[in-house]
């Protein structure tokens, strides 16, 4: 039986399905957003970053050297698809929460924590589920919704390193999170 405990103790095969999520998480977004932004230009643009994201955070993955891109990726873009999937094609949140909880499987060894992995997961799956279900009810767009979910995963990454270093490095994750979170509040535009 494959526990939690195996299957992050089993870094290639992380690795690999992480790499796969990136792609095709990448790939929803540049297919989704050719449906959604009307300036050609701007479009472009942002087709090519997303997937330059992509294939840098791939290779951060199998370097396993600095996590906090890929997991910023692959929590924005992993919402992003969530967030269409539950809006457009009106799936039930229960597969919603599902597919979520198979996307932070993926994305939790990349913080790297070596003791209490149980307790750790548990508190990152609940804390990403409840602003996930809270967030469903804002009247924004996916893009913001996903930015918030990727702060929310940034400062709960911070809260991880500062425990596992034993360092005060809580506080700066905090308040960059928190100026992030001031910037997505006061740039959203408010109703879809």
């Amino acid at each position: 039986m494959l526990t939690l405990k195996k299957a992050l103790e089993n870094s290639l095969t992380l690795n690999i399905l992480s790499s796969c999520l990136a792609l095709f998480l990448a790939g929803f977004f540049w297919i989704d957003l050719g449906s959604s932004v009307t300036q050609l230009g701007l479009n472009q643009l942002i087709r090519v970053v997303v997937l330059l994201l992509a294939l840098t955070s791939i290779y951060l993955i199998w370097k396993q050297d600095y996590a906090t891109l890929p997991i910023l990726y692959l929590v924005y873009t992993g919402c992003y698809f969530l967030y269409q999937l539950l809006f457009s094609k009106s799936w039930p949140i229960y597969s919603i929460l599902l597919v979520l909880f198979a996307i932070l499987w993926l994305i939790f060894p990349l913080f790297h924590i070596k003791i209490n992995h149980g307790l750790y997961f548990f508190l990152f799956v609940l804390v990403l589920f409840e602003v996930f279900i809270a967030l469903s009810y804002w009247l924004v767009n996916p893009i913001s919704r996903s930015l918030v979910m990727a702060i929310t995963a940034y400062l709960f990454g911070g809260w991880l390193t500062s425990i596992e270093l034993k360092k005060n490095d809580l506080n700066r994750y905090f308040i960059f999170a928190t100026l992030s979170f001031v910037v997505v509040i006061l740039t959203i535009r408010w109703g879809i």
